[in-house]
């Protein structure tokens, strides 16, 4: 018998959101972003204006910055993909937030919630 796994899946590191859909927004994965999980938290290309994982140590290319966290798996893995990402005035559940694989540090991940906060994006 093989061993199965899976995510949390849709929406499960939301504590609370705005009403309606004021917190979430369209966006678009960037091409090459692999297969990216509900509940990642995402950084925002300055140049193109797609979101990829966050990474705090990766290129100042706006991916550094902390801008959205991915609503839904996605798999980006040969084609910009759109989504659904939470940008603003929602409450997440820290331990149910997925960090992308450039992200290894608390002080890191401290870093991308203080992104997030300044957006009203808050992590319990």
């Amino acid at each position: 018998m093989s061993l199965k796994t899976s995510t949390l899946g849709t929406g499960a590191f939301l504590k609370s959101e705005g009403p309606g859909h004021i917190s979430r927004d369209t966006i678009t994965i960037a091409s090459g972003a692999g297969v990216v999980l509900a509940g990642t938290v995402l950084g925002k290309v300055t140049a193109s204006g797609k979101y990829v994982p966050y990474n705090d140590d990766g290129t100042d290319d706006g991916s550094r910055t902390a801008a959205a966290i991915l609503l839904a798996d996605v798999d980006a893995t040969s084609s910009d993909t759109t989504a659904v990402g939470i940008t603003r005035l929602a409450e997440v559940w820290t331990d149910r937030i997925i960090w992308g694989a450039g992200v290894t540090t608390n002080t890191e991940k401290t870093n991308g919630l203080a992104d997030l906060a300044a957006n009203l994006v808050i992590a319990r």
